[in-house]
Parts: structure tokens; sequence; C-alpha cells
């Protein structure tokens, strides 16, 4: 038998629209049934809607001494998304590098930058195959940090009594990078819902994900975790905020793009020799990297890949 939700998200379950109830609470999902996407305005939305995923991005150690780390301590203040209580542990650059070790922090903040390149790739081959320039919003989405990045971080942890499910909502950094310190099948409930695809093409779906595995995205991917039923939900969030291209924004940098990049920038050099992409058109025009040839070594594909 599942745990009890508390009080507050029982109310809450009983106050939502009954599309949302049927996703968050019964973890429910219809691809082909657009009214969710309806009433969360997601038609209406541009730029390129797109996640790009790596598995292994945090090694089993990794996501161990997270998982430890926020078991011992948390903050339960209000959140800011629903007023609910947090369960995470706010976690800077230098305490994930003791956690995790530097190299796996460097190649997370690299993954922000690859996804900015690479939506701007499939931007720029989509505006050829079709005659349509990117749109002034898709465009600015997906512009280049140059200046670095500022970053918040967080591990969250979730379980049927205390955080039980967070609402659809848009993050309002330049990237989001989620890492899943547990994998979905050491859980029941808890799935990481998205709504993904462009316009009428916009679709209501669940991304499945091991432990370790990342999943990067930008501020307009509306997203969600549905309500757990048993076991312990764990993730880390990682807020990329872009900053401008100026001597003075170094000093806020939360790992210096030298140290990031110190033989050079892969991700746009790649790009900009063409780097290992094609464009599959069975895939709807999106823009898939074929290979192991990231910086990562590690291959890529977006969650709506055929």
């Amino acid at each position: 038998m599942p745990g009890a939700m508390s009080s507050e998200f029982v109310a809450a379950a009983a106050a939502l629209h009954p599309l949302l109830r049927r996703a968050l609470v019964e973890d429910q999902v219809d691809e082909d049934d657009v009214a969710l996407v309806e009433l969360l305005g997601c038609t209406l939305l541009s730029s390129t809607r797109r996640v790009l995923r790596r598995r292994g991005a945090i090694d089993a150690a990794g996501c161990a001494a997270l998982r430890r780390a926020v078991d011992a301590q948390r903050d339960v203040t209000r959140d800011s998304v629903d007023n609910m209580a947090q369960h995470q542990l706010n976690i800077d650059a230098d305490r994930l590098t003791a956690l995790i070790g530097r190299p796996q922090v460097l190649a997370l903040f690299r993954m922000a930058d690859e996804l900015l390149a690479t939506q701007r790739a499939e931007a720029n081959a989509r505006a050829e195959a079709t005659g349509r320039a990117p749109s002034a919003a898709t465009l600015e989405a997906t512009d280049a940090a140059e200046g670095g990045f500022n970053v918040d971080g967080f591990v969250r942890r979730y379980t049927r009594e205390t955080r039980a499910w967070i609402g659809f909502h848009h993050d309002v950094s330049t990237c989001t990078i989620n890492v899943a310190l547990s994998s979905d099948a050491e859980h029941a409930g808890g799935r990481l819902h998205a709504i993904i695809g462009d316009g009428e093409r916009a679709r209501h779906t669940t991304i499945a994900r091991e432990e370790g595995e990342a999943a990067a995205h930008g501020e307009d991917i509306m997203h969600a975790v549905s309500a757990m039923s048993s076991g312990t939900r764990y993730s880390l969030i990682l807020f990329f905020y872009a900053l401008s291209d100026a001597p003075e924004s170094r000093a806020y940098q939360s790992v210096a793009r030298s140290e990031l990049y110190a033989t050079g920038h892969p991700v746009v050099d790649s790009l900009a020799e063409g780097g290992p992409w094609i464009l599959d058109e069975a895939a709807g025009g999106l823009l898939r990297r074929v290979g192991a040839g990231s910086s990562s070594g590690s291959q890529w594909s977006f969650v709506d890949d055929p």
C-alpha cells in the first residue's frame, strides 16, 4: 500500500483541473490528446523545445554521494513553483566537486554549451531546409553563452509522504540540467513529464531515465514530476544563467571558462567545421548527432526522435 500524501498535497490534488490531475496525480499520458497541451498554452510558445540527454553523466558513486548528502541535510522552506516544502539541498560548484569529482562537474557544465550549440545548429538547418529564417525568439534563446554561466544547483528528494510531486512549470534559466540520481525503476510514480515539439506538433510525454542520466533543456520546456507512489526519487538540478561577454562577467562565472575549455572549445569548433550532424527528415526535420564524437565521448539524441 502506498503511503499517505500530506494534507497539503491532498488539498492541492483536489483543486487541480481534471486534465492536470490525470497527468500529475494519476501519472497518465496520452500523446495523441492535445487537450493538456492547449490547457497549458504550449502551442503558443516559440524556440526549439528540445531535450538533450546523456547517459552516465554522473557515475554510481557520485549519485550515491549526492543521495547521502540530501538525506542528511535538506531545506524544507517553501518552493517558488507551488509553495510546498522543497526537500532539497542547495549546492554550489565547490560542494558538487567534493561529492562527484571535478571531471564530472566540468562535463556537466560543458553540456549547457552543447545544448545551445545543438539548438542553434538545428534552427539553422531547419531554416535552410524550409527557406524560412529562425525567429528572433529562437535566435535569442540559442545564443552562445560567450560570457559563461552563473549556476545555481540543488539536490531534491521526493517521497509520497513529503514532496509528492511538482506541477507543470517553466524554468527561467538559459539552460536547465536535470540529472537522475536514482533510476526510475527504483521507485513508483515520480516520472518526469514534459511538453516537447513546436507549435501544433507539441505533445505531452514522459522521459524515462537511468541513474546518472542527464537531461538538458531550455526555458521553453514545460515540465513536471508526477506523484510518487512508493520509494524515493532523487535528482540534481542545475540552473545555468548566461552571462554577457564582458570582462566583469568573469567574477560571476561558477566555473571559469578558461578551465572548461583549457584545450579549446570543442562544441563550437565541431559545429563550425560541420561536425558529426545529420538532418533527419524521418524525425520531422530534427538535427541528430551521430557517432561518439561529442566532447564527453558519449552519444546524444533528442527525446522526440522516433
